[in-house]
């Protein structure tokens, strides 16, 4: 595993924001009428914002002490483009749905120990309709197992099944684990508000110790970026 984890982080980066009137009094030598007018009461209504800024993905990603199997230190952080989630000739389909969404920018951190690879993302949209649409496409594109093992850096076919995963992050939230005869990749995914956010670790197949942390590892993030 040790070997393939640095491309596989070279990989994430292709692919891993709405009155009224009186009259005065008449005397009876002159006859002179004065109006009061009150302007009638406006509502003004202002424009929802979104939760998250850019501000926030410092905080939505991996950071050192986050909880783990081994002492995580040493975290980078690195700034996410559109040209970095979805290339535009790698991914002609991907792209203009993620352009609709409102992307705007991101922000991604990673792991790298023995047994595994920790990558860490966070996907800021102009607006929540916006993160919630990219979910479904991020929740597609996890369960594709090719996809995946490229990310991975493991051989096409490495990978061969996909199950989902009980989770609870979030405003929604979904998890799965891709394995194979030697390998698995758990996937953690969830928005809140503007706010799309995931963790995606691979491991050796059959690591429920790591595969158990990927959750803790997530509901750490969550937790931060929601409080």
């Amino acid at each position: 595993m040790t070997h393939r984890v640095t491309l596989g982080i070279v990989l994430l980066m292709v692919i891993s924001a709405c009155g009224d009137d009186s009259s005065g009094p008449a005397t009876t030598t002159t006859a002179t009428a004065t109006t009061s007018i009150t302007a009638a009461p406006t509502t003004t209504t202002a424009e929802a914002t979104p939760g998250f800024t850019a501000g926030d993905l410092p905080t939505a990603v991996l950071m050192d002490g986050d909880p783990w199997v081994a002492p995580i230190g040493g975290v980078m952080q690195f700034p996410l483009t559109i040209d970095d989630v979805w290339p535009a000739e790698a991914f002609p389909e991907e792209r203009p749905i993620y352009e609709a969404a409102g992307f705007l920018e991101g922000s991604f951190a990673a792991f790298i120990e023995d047994e595994a690879l920790v990558i860490t993302a966070a996907h800021l949209f102009a607006d929540s309709p916006g993160a919630s649409a990219a979910f479904d496409l991020i929740e597609s594109s996890f369960q594709d197992t090719e996809l995946v093992a490229l990310i991975t850096d493991l051989e096409p076919g490495a990978l061969d099944s996909v199950e989902l995963l009980d989770a609870d992050f979030g405003d929604r939230s979904s998890a799965v684990r891709v394995s194979g005869p030697e390998f698995q990749v758990v996937g953690v995914i969830w928005v809140t508000d503007n706010l799309l956010q995931f963790v995606r670790v691979g491991m050796v197949a059959g690591d429920d110790a790591r595969e158990q942390a990927a959750f803790d590892l997530a509901a750490a993030i969550a937790a931060r970026t929601e409080g």
